[in-house]
């Protein structure tokens, strides 16, 4: 037996033993990497290593040093009294490290430490059992002190605290509990080595009674051994201590042993064991010898392009796409080959393209030996210098070649590092040349990028982890009943009973998952006349298709599924265009679409049976050759209708959804072949899911897996459904339902019908269905992959499910289900909103997220036993719809509410509420697929509880309590755990982006939380991650949550969160009207009519409408809407309209007359205003012109409430209230109109006279005539006079739309220093040579952002343009023209802008910037019937070309930008942001209309507003000193900052460090004997410390740098061209600061003095300390953006772009932050230091009052107390604080130890 260069080759097993006493903790990084590679080049199989010596603010990550060279090792640290940690700065002796490398870590069992860290156990799969590794570690000595912190101490206090019998011998204690640990590992079959520093020679009684109690053999005995030395004589000669020892395999087993003298430390007490055994004799048969294969890595370039060559070559060798034609060429009809021939080839073409991508990828990474580790190869060369090495130390200690063999090995040690680093650099080139394509940047910054990227990856890794709960990978072990005699007196007390063995797992999920898949079998299309009709391979689908079939007759054959299947097979029938043939959607997959499939799918994506990875597919995607082959031979699969036989393989894969592992509680998750799912996602999931959308196929209430649709929406519908009917008393009837099985239960037969009927081929459906019945499922657990498998039975048609994990499932249930919502809808009742205005009526039959259902019926009255009938025929139907289609209604999980009204009289009010069960009992049951089973009966709950639907806890009355309850839980678990984990503030701050964040965020789109149950929310998470991301738990929380742009944190705030998303949701849904937008729509409008005033209630304060409906997202809105000074206005918005003159509103006269009264005995009272309502509403009337007759008096009915109006528009429902609500009615009529009899006022009556317009009479007779009637933003974006164009222009233009000429558009926009202008110009096409401009004009660009960009200005000259185009059009009366209108612009976000404008607002983003110019340019576009055409001017971006060789059409776009150059630096002023009538939703905040990133925008204003009262408050600032500051500076700087850095801003800007003024006004808040602590500057120079005093401390180690960094400053100015004036005047003021200086300056006369002087006084007004903080005055940008623009006007040449006003002001931020920063952390140190030697102090008088007062106390006459008090108190009083903790804690041992009872009869005083 030899040794092996690979070590998991080997036929020797080596363990190899260490003490490392004296391990030198400054130098521990480089010794252990030494160490760990010395390890490796000596093949050791196992290393254990004694006596480490730790300090913990000195700890290295072990796990990482070891990894770092062997990527599958692992490292088993053990420590006495637990792991080192942060807060414990102690010294720990005595731990235990045991390393494993790769090649041994397969064999590893288990793993072991002794409760007090004295020996570490490591056990490895043996041949017949299990080898039990053991390294320990005794102390040398019994004695001990119990104030001090050597090994023996902390390990006596260790079993003190156990109560261990032998604590005061704790050498004893180790040999006693290491012989029962040992007798305890025998008795369990396994054979034992012991190893280690014993401190005892192996000749000692106490050992060899300890060797024969547990059978142990010396395995260091004898003269015989190979290592040439006798260890018996080492042992007799130096007193060996280091002991190896084991059972009798071990013994058996062992081919040398040796103990030898460490050549690199002067240890001489200590030896390194080495013992080797053989291999065969102690382990099972190595598996590892075998070599494995591996897939290439995708990520190295060179792997890749190998592959790709490789495969490039076999595939023109066997001239494979030759092959595909002619085989493409025999499905059309050509040549001599027959269909099955064809078949048959592409079969076989496929099976060797498979091979050779096997092929390729081994040329591309060749097998490898398993487990073996990256540097194997130098590492030989290493170990046989380490082994040379130590053979002349062991034969002669003093040879001369020692210092030679002892270079050599530190030599080829550092090479075996160098080589794995070359390896990895290696590693990291291949993949830095797919950076350099990526980033298209140098080498150096393209491995750069990986490097960063690799450090996110483990830092979110790392987040993950310290937040994740368990993760369960394959099952190793399930649960399953246990019959007991409780369990047969009470069937619901189960016992489970775990199943460990893989054998009977695999039979019980076997079992289970046959059972769970035969459940479809109830559908009817798999048995019948219908699956008799299809045959076997669903073939024959024609007849049901095109409806040739009888289905009465059919329909009969399946019972009580009658009506389901007749239902159904009328829905399939084929869809027809409006000409009557059968729409058919054409596909192709080809070179773009297999790109399109699999170039961004996960590399890690788990593969089916045949293990091919998708980086194989992946990779392919580069090469347009393969691409074509491997496209070639999928599309033809799909497009042909048959399958390959790799593809008829699948794994299930079983995940635990359950905290147990319940067999009946797991789901499958099918792993299919990945190329054959990923064209079943991109055809099915993407093209034929979006042609569906596309042709109003898809069901319309359907939100899972659509394009365009979320949860949040699904969820939103449902609750806007809810709150209508609360708002409108419509009594309804609402079930959450869930579908069993889901993927597993969708029968394919089914839904390919389904989509063939819809246009999909008949030829895909084919192959899908083929696959899914030939397949076989085999299993997947944690002993690998069964063998056996799970076959579909053709003939019995059952297995029939698509499976979960198929990528086609999701559309295949939106098919299926929503062709059972479509025939639900129509033949059941649905939910209807009936708008106000009594016209408009939409129905909601239910949402439906892939399989979470809910199901809404409107009631015909307030009656449960009414509603019976209705709501059972509902669900029963969806029931059996579901058995039809081979699904189910989980029953047990669905729930059902109905909201039901009564009206009641309570607290002075009358008012309608929803009833309890109580009042109106009953059930609804439903019958399940067996007919002879019981009916069930569903859950049906209350409304005020909370049912989870997709992931949020709704109640029908609008309430969260439930939601509350459940996420403030949530937050305090999350809480707890980023206490207990350890982050910096970098992976803090993305521990809060990843995970916080999204998952408080979720559920804030819907609630309506209050202000104090948000701050309740959040706080627990808050205070937790604040001190970890760097601040104090108290930061204030207006700077944490402010914007940046104040300075603030920008963490979010969730009352504000949730106020923006669920506004910026309403405002996404109204824009675009989709399904949810015409809900709101609908909504708003209730709730207006439920106000009854003629003004939207959006624009009047809530506070005026006390009776406004309670629990409603929109009145919640309404609230935070007036609350944050906001304004919405929308074209959508209904109000009520009187068709007379003169009318009012009754609640607004109500409203007005209740403000006059306020403090009068007349006064109108809340409830009065409410009961007044109600009365209006069960009248159902608006205006007073709604109740007076033609006399002008109210009508006595109407005035009695006896009657009501006769109406056509929509009303809430009513009962009649009481009489005390009549009174309040009649009351505030008569205070509002009345004089006598019901008689209204005369200057208070309707009229019948019309109501006037504004609209001028009348066609315009001229272009100018029309413009002019425009409303003014039009004016203000055309921006000249029309008076001013030439005539003959316009003319020119009317000619060309009368004689079908092309017109030509041009125009563009500029953007300097914020401020934005456009210019156009419209001519005839026919005109290229002509100098004339035609049409043409231009103004300043309206805009109230400082992010202005270019688009905005090009956008509105598009607008301008087709205003004008417009005019002409309605003009001169064009019908229709074949001109076409080419527009020429260099933006291309504009032109595809102009292009999408037909389906404006579907392609727009509700959100995109400037979509204002957007709709604007919609608004136009529409009413133009002529062809646009956009053409990309590109050409004259090229400065450097003359003008005059510049195409027409560059040249035509410089004149236009030159002139808007001159438009935007004229002098006229910025015209106001468009505010239109016609705009879909406008958000006004403050004011300023928001028509760019609305919610950015919201919380910047929302959270500045606090942040900017505390920064007036805290510094004392005016408004107008506020005003004075540079904020958008800042918050650039802050932008683009680390979080870490970004946190030592903040805090030096709010001076949020300890200093002794701080103290003093903390620890004195509400304490009058408070002492105050001298609060002048503790470094002595005289000043109070307050909290920027260290700027100018003069006694602070930075003061004497101060001319250092000015002049460091001054080089900055001066590299960025600053003016003399304003170098003076920085550096001036902050000499006044840093040196305490007292500057004189002038104002000169040139222009940049004056500018300087100006920005020196606006800071003097602010403060030159605040400049240091970062608070600028605005005039220092302003001055140097005057500056820079003379500078370019003196040059013909553009300047840098570091030379701007915004990078120098940035700039200039970064060097004075850096001053203030530098002396900001050296104060801190300096106080720190202070503060850490006062602390000592104080604590060291607490402990020596604890010793005073237990040396004061009486103490039993016991050895424990006598071993204790050895220390005197003033002995233990010369210790050190650590000491005097430690005798403490021994003090409180031994009293436990000692008992309760001595300690309560003898302690006294």
């Amino acid at each position: 037996m030899g040794l092996s260069n690979d070590p998991s080759k080997s036929d020797i097993f080596r363990i190899r033993l260490h003490n490392r006493n004296g391990f030198n903790t400054k130098f521990l990084l480089q010794d252990f990497e030494s160490f760990v590679v010395s390890e490796l080049a000596a093949e050791s199989s196992f290393t254990g290593i004694t006596e480490v010596n730790v300090t913990a603010s000195k700890s290295i990550p072990f796990h990482d040093v070891c990894k770092k060279f062997d990527h599958s090792s692992r490292l088993y640290q053990s420590f006495p009294l637990g792991k080192p940690t942060k807060k414990d700065s102690a010294y720990h002796k005595g731990g235990q490290l045991c390393f494993i490398p790769s090649f041994t870590y397969g064999r590893k069992h288990s793993m072991e430490r002794d409760s007090h860290g004295r020996w570490t156990v490591v056990r490895l799969n043996g041949a017949d059992k299990v080898v039990s590794i053991i390294t320990a570690y005794r102390v040398c000595s019994n004695s001990f002190n119990l104030a001090g912190n050597t090994i023996v101490d902390r390990e006596v206090r260790s079993l003190l605290s156990a109560k261990h019998p032998q604590w005061e011998r704790p050498r004893d204690a180790f040999l006693t509990d290491l012989g029962e640990f040992v007798k305890n590992e025998r008795k369990a079959n396994r054979a034992v080595f012991l190893g280690g520093d014993l401190n005892s020679s192996i000749h000692d009684e106490d050992i060899q009674q300890f060797m024969d109690s547990c059978g142990f053999y010396n395995l260091l005995e004898g003269d015989e051994l190979e290592t040439g030395t006798s260890c018996t004589r080492s042992q007799e000669d130096s007193g060996l201590i280091d002991l190896a020892m084991g059972t009798i395999e071990l013994a058996v087993a062992l081919l040398s042993a040796g103990a030898r003298g460490f050549y690199n430390d002067s240890n001489s007490d200590h030896r390194l064991l080495e013992l080797s055994f053989s291999k065969e004799s102690l382990f099972k048969h190595n598996a590892m010898d075998k070599s494995q294969e591996r897939h290439f890595n995708i990520k190295n370039r060179k792997q890749r392009e190998l592959y790709l060559k490789t495969l490039a070559d076999l595939h023109r060798a066997s001239n494979t796409a030759e092959a595909i034609q002619s085989c493409k060429d025999a499905f059309e009809g050509k040549g001599n080959m027959s269909r099955e021939e064809a078949i048959n080839k592409m079969k076989n073409i496929e099976q060797r393209s498979t091979e050779y991508m096997q092929l390729a990828n081994k040329a591309a990474a060749p097998p490898v030996s398993l487990f073996r580790y990256h540097h194997s190869d130098s590492l030989s060369n290493a170990g046989k210098a380490l082994r040379h090495a130590n053979h002349l130390l062991q034969n002669d200690p003093d040879s001369l070649g020692l210092k030679e063999a002892k270079d050599a090995a530190v030599k080829n040690l550092l090479e075996v590092k160098t080589h794995s680093d070359k390896y990895r650099e290696e590693m990291a080139n291949g993949r830095s040349l797919d950076a350099m394509d990526k980033y298209k940047c140098e080498e150096k910054s393209a491995i750069r990028q990986i490097v960063n990227h690799e450090k996110i990856s483990k830092q979110h890794a790392s987040v993950k982890k310290s937040l994740a709960t368990e993760r369960r990978g394959a099952l190793d072990r399930i649960v399953v009943p246990q019959p007991t005699e409780t369990t047969k007196k009470d069937p619901e007390k189960i016992t489970w009973c775990p199943v460990v063995d893989p054998k009977d797992i695999e039979d019980v999920l076997f079992r289970q998952n046959h059972r769970h898949l035969l459940q479809s079998t109830i559908s009817v299309f798999a048995r019948g006349p219908i699956s008799d009709l299809l045959g076997e391979e669903c073939s024959n689908a024609d007849d049901i298709l095109d409806g040739n079939i009888d289905i009465a007759e059919i329909a009969k054959a399946y019972g009580h599924l009658e009506e389901a299947t007749t239902l159904l097979l009328k829905e399939m029938q084929r869809r027809r265009d409006d000409g009557g043939e059968a729409v058919v959607m054409d596909w192709q997959f080809g070179r773009e679409e297999f790109r399109a499939a699999f170039s961004r799918a996960r590399n890690n994506t788990a593969p089916g049976f045949s293990g091919l990875p998708m980086t194989y597919w992946k990779a392919i995607c580069e090469d347009d050759a393969l691409c074509d082959i491997y496209a070639a031979l999928l599309e033809t699969a799909f497009k042909q209708g048959f399958t390959y036989d790799r593809w008829l393989k699948s794994i299930q894969a079983m995940l635990q959804k359950k905290d147990l592992p319940y067999y009946m509680k797991l789901r499958i998750i099918e792993l299919f072949e990945l190329d054959y799912n990923a064209v079943l996602k991109f055809l099915f999931g993407k093209v034929f899911a979006r042609y569906e959308q596309a042709a109003g196929f898809q069901n319309n209430e359907s939100y899972g897996a659509v394009q365009g649709r979320s949860a949040h929406q699904a969820l939103n519908s449902a609750l806007i459904v809810y709150e209508h009917s609360r708002v409108t008393a419509s009594p309804m009837a609402a079930s959450p339902q869930d579908a069993t099985g889901c993927f597993d239960l969708i029968r394919p037969e089914q839904t390919g019908i389904i989509q063939q009927a819809k246009g999909l081929n008949k030829e895909a459906t084919m192959c899908n269905m083929q696959v899914l019945h030939g397949m076989e499922r085999h299993i997947r657990t944690a002993a690998g992959v069964t063998e056996r498998s799970l076959k579909f039975d053709k003939k019995n048609r059952n297995y029939g499910g698509i499976g979960q994990g198929s990528g086609n499932g999701p559309q295949h249930g939106n098919d299926t289900n929503g062709l059972n919502k479509d025939i639900l809808a129509r033949e059941t009742q649905s939910y209807e909103f009936k708008h106000p205005n009594g016209s408009d009526t939409i129905s909601r039959d239910g949402n439906a997220f892939i399989d979470d259902i809910i199901h809404f019926v409107l009631l015909s009255s307030n009656c449960f036993i009414a509603a019976v009938p209705t709501v059972t025929r509902k669900l029963q139907l969806w029931q059996n719809l579901l058995n039809a289609s081979g699904g189910d209604l989980a029953i047990d999980k669905c729930v059902i509410v109905f909201l039901l009204y009564k009206t009641i009289f309570e607290n002075g009010k009358s008012k309608v509420v929803l009833k309890p069960i109580e009042e109106e009992p009953g059930d609804i049951s439903l019958q399940p697929f067996d007919q002879e089973a019981a009916r069930i009966n569903i859950r049906r709950i209350e409304h005020y509880e909370g049912e989870r639907y997709l992931g949020a806890r709704a109640a029908g009355n609008g309430n969260w309590r439930d939601e509350y309850k459940y996420r403030v839980k949530q937050m305090k678990s999350m809480a707890s755990k980023v206490h207990t984990c350890t982050l910096d503030r970098n992976d803090s701050h993305l521990l809060y982006s990843t995970r916080y964040k999204p998952t408080i965020s979720y559920p804030l789109h819907h609630t309506t939380f209050t202000d104090k149950e948000c701050d309740k929310l959040q706080s627990p998470f808050l205070r937790a991650i604040l001190p970890k991301m760097g601040f104090n738990r108290n930061f204030p929380r207006a700077v944490v949550n402010g914007p940046y742009a104040l300075g603030g944190n920008q963490i979010i705030d969730v009352k504000v969160e949730q106020f923006v998303l669920q506004l910026v949701d309403m405002m996404t849904s109204i824009r675009k009207m989709d399904i949810i937008g015409e809900q709101l729509v609908h909504l708003i409008a209730a709730h207006q009519r439920f106000l009854g005033t003629s003004t939207h209630f959006f624009a009047l304060p809530p506070s005026d409408f006390d009776y406004r409906m309670q629990n409603s997202r929109i009145m919640f809105l309404w609230e935070k809407v007036h609350k944050y000074g906001i304004e919405l206005r929308s074209k959508h918005f209904w109000v009520p309209m009187s068709s007379k003159a003169n009318d009012q509103s009754l609640m607004d006269a109500f409203i007005s007359l209740r403000k006059r009264r306020r403090n009068t005995p007349q006064r109108i009272t809340s409830n009065e205003l409410h009961n007044a309502n109600e009365v209006r509403l069960f009248l159902q009337c608006t205006f007073l012109s709604d109740i007076i007759d033609e006399d002008g008096r109210i009508d006595k009915s109407i005035f009695d409430a006896d009657q009501r109006c006769e109406t056509t528009e929509s009303y809430p429902m009513r009962e009649r209230p009481n009489e005390i609500a009549i009174d309040a009615w009649k009351k505030c009529l008569q205070g509002a109109f009345i004089t006598g009899d019901r008689e209204v006022l005369p200057s208070l009556k309707p009229t019948d006279q019309p109501i006037p317009t504004t609209e001028p009479d009348g066609v315009p007779s001229s272009v100018e005539e029309y413009l002019s009637r425009q409303p003014q933003h039009i004016k203000d974006i055309l921006g000249k006079e029309i008076t001013e164009w030439n005539e003959s222009d316009i003319n020119s233009i009317r000619v060309c739309l009368e004689n079908d000429q092309d017109i030509e558009i041009f125009g563009d926009g500029t953007v300097k220093n914020g401020t934005g202008a456009h210019y156009y110009a419209i001519k005839p096409a026919i005109c290229e040579n002509s100098k004339s401009l035609g049409i043409h004009g231009g103004a300043k660009t309206s805009s109230n952002s400082s992010g202005l960009v270019s688009l905005r200005p090009e956008s509105f000259s598009i607008v301008a343009a087709l205003n004008i185009l417009k005019a002409a059009i309605v003009v001169y009366n064009i019908q229709s023209s074949d001109s076409r209108l080419i527009f020429r612009y260099d933006n291309t976000e504009s032109l595809r802008r102009l292009s999408l404008t037909p389906s404006f607002p579907a392609s727009a983003g509700s959100d995109a910037t400037d979509r204002d110019s957007w709709e604007l340019m919609a608004m136009a576009r529409k009413d133009i019937p002529l062809e646009i055409v956009t053409a990309h001017v590109k050409s004259h971006q090229d400065d450097k070309t003359p003008f005059h060789l510049l195409p027409y059409e560059a040249q035509m776009n410089v004149r236009m930008d030159k002139q808007a150059d001159a438009v935007r630096d004229g002098p006229s002023a910025i015209p106001p942001v468009p505010e239109f009538e016609d705009q879909d939703f406008q958000i006004k905040i403050d004011g300023v209309i928001a028509y760019s990133n609305v919610a950015a925008t919201l919380r910047k204003s929302i959270t500045g507003k606090p942040l900017k009262r505390y920064l007036l408050d805290k510094y004392e600032w005016t408004d107008y000193v506020f005003s004075k500051i540079d904020w958008d500076s800042l918050e650039a700087y802050l932008k683009g900052l680390s979080q870490q850095v970004r946190t030592n801003v903040l805090k030096l800007r709010y001076g949020w460090q300890y200093t002794r003024e701080r103290r003093n006004i903390f620890e004195s808040n509400g304490k009058e004997d408070f002492e105050l602590e001298d609060d002048s500057c503790p470094l002595g120079c005289g000043d109070i410390d307050d909290k920027h005093h260290f700027l100018h401390c003069t006694c602070q180690p930075g003061y004497s740098k101060t001319n250092t960094e000015l002049r460091r400053l001054d080089r900055f100015l001066l590299r960025y061209k600053t003016p003399q004036p304003i170098c003076h005047m920085i550096l001036l003021g902050l000499r006044s600061v840093l040196c305490h200086g007292n500057p004189i300056v002038f104002c000169g006369e040139s222009v940049q003095e004056e500018l300087a002087f100006e920005a020196f006084c606006d800071q003097e007004e602010i403060g030159w300390n605040h400049f240091l903080l970062g608070n600028l005055s605005n005039k220092w940008k302003a001055a140097m953006e005057s500056h820079y623009a003379q500078l370019a006007a003196a040059s013909d040449e553009k300047l840098p772009k570091h030379l701007s006003a915004k990078v120098w002001t940035k700039k200039l931020l970064c060097h004075v932050l850096h001053i203030s920063l530098n002396r900001w952390q050296i104060r801190n140190e300096c106080h720190h230091a202070l503060k850490e030697d006062s602390d000592y102090r104080a604590a060291r008088e607490n402990l020596l009052d604890k010793l005073e007062v237990i040396f004061a106390k009486r103490h039993p006459s016991i050895q424990a107390f006598r071993t204790l008090f050895t220390h005197t108190y003033h002995s233990l009083a010369s210790l050190p604080n650590s000491g005097i903790r430690n005798w403490l804690k021994s003090y409180g041992l031994v009293c436990k130890f000692v008992g309760p009872s001595l300690i309560t009869s003898h302690f006294s005083q």
